[in-house]
């Protein structure tokens, strides 16, 4: 699997985050997952729309909300624990290599081997 790198921007002073993220869409004895590994956050409904809409417009805007609350030095363990890294020049922009390799997904899920995985790209804007 290419690594993709994921992108993170985060204003502390107005309190928002923007970013595009890697999810993972899978099925779960009929239950659709959307997965997004680089918070270890996710999404369920009976349709792919409906885990997207869970994970994205209320868990990790939920996630965003809270990380944008805290001190600054705190969001930044935070961050640091996921594996995000600050840029050196611009310090609101966050990267992380986005590598998770299916097995890792099957384990966090304790699914079947032959478990489908789709591997989508989403941005969000809190």
């Amino acid at each position: 699997m290419e690594e993709k790198k994921e992108f993170l921007k985060i204003n502390f002073r107005k309190r928002s985050a923007s970013g595009v993220f890697v999810i993972f869409d899978l099925d779960d004895h009929g239950h659709k997952i959307a997965y997004l590994p680089s918070f270890n956050l996710s999404g369920y409904g009976q349709t792919k729309e409906e885990a997207h809409d869970m994970l994205i417009n209320e868990v990790l805007v939920d996630f965003l909300e809270n990380l944008t609350a805290l001190p600054e030095y705190l969001a930044m363990e935070e961050l640091t624990k996921f594996g995000w890294k600050r840029n050196k020049i611009l310090k609101k922009q966050f990267t992380k290599p986005a590598f998770v390799d299916k097995e890792g997904v099957l384990k966090n899920f304790n699914l079947s081997e032959t478990t489908v995985i789709q591997e989508n790209l989403i941005e969000v804007n809190e």
